[in-house]
């Protein structure tokens, strides 16, 4: 890394800064979520999102019988998470800034909440 420009360096400090405030959002999220909406930590983290795609899930006009199903826990948690990451990618301002990171993530927590 002595052998690059400055700006490269720069650009890869910026990035390790922006991962570095992501894993901390992410493990106050965890935390965050299992006091609100409980669930198992290993689970929510750790689960398995291998679905099988059957033709019924390509069209659901297929399927005669069209139950709606309740929302896991681990499907509410990377729902949450989904939409955080989206909305930093929108307003790229608070990629590097912890404090508005934290409450855009606080803000998607309230409105699932509140949306219950």
């Amino acid at each position: 890394m002595a052998n690059l420009p400055d700006s490269i360096r720069s650009k890869i400090d910026q990035v390790e800064h922006a991962f570095n405030i992501s894993s901390t959002i992410f493990e106050k999220y965890t935390k965050i979520f299992i006091e609100i909406f409980g669930g198992n930590q290993y689970k929510l983290i750790y689960s398995d999102y291998q679905y099988k795609r059957t033709s019924n899930q390509i069209n659901p006009k297929l399927n005669t019988k069209n139950k709606l199903h309740k929302c896991s826990h681990q499907d509410l948690y990377s729902l949450i998470w989904t939409i955080y990451a989206l909305a930093k990618t929108i307003y790229p301002s608070t990629i590097n800034d912890l404090i508005a990171s934290f409450h855009l993530l606080l803000l998607f927590l309230l409105f699932m909440i509140m949306s219950n």
